[in-house]
């Protein structure tokens, strides 16, 4: 696996809890910012949910837009 760089992201997004349609932002770190590749990590999502206090099987979260603002390096190579 090659190294990837690693950014300091602002990702704004939607979730849908009892019919209600919330949006949001969070300041995270990313390694893409491929909007499907985010979609799909549970990890990302994951911390959404850390941030909204609301339980992963209950609601439904859409990434819609990705801010990157600055790069803070590398991961490293372990295999």
């Amino acid at each position: 696996m090659a190294k990837r760089p690693i950014y300091q992201a602002k990702l704004c997004f939607e979730y849908t809890f009892r019919r209600s349609i919330k949006k949001d932002c969070i300041t995270t770190f990313v390694t893409t910012d491929d909007l499907t590749e985010l979609n799909n990590s549970k990890l990302i999502k994951g911390r959404i949910c850390d941030r909204i206090r609301r339980k992963k099987d209950k609601i439904n979260i859409n990434i819609y837009q990705v801010e990157l603002q600055e790069q803070f390096g590398e991961t490293t190579n372990r295999f």
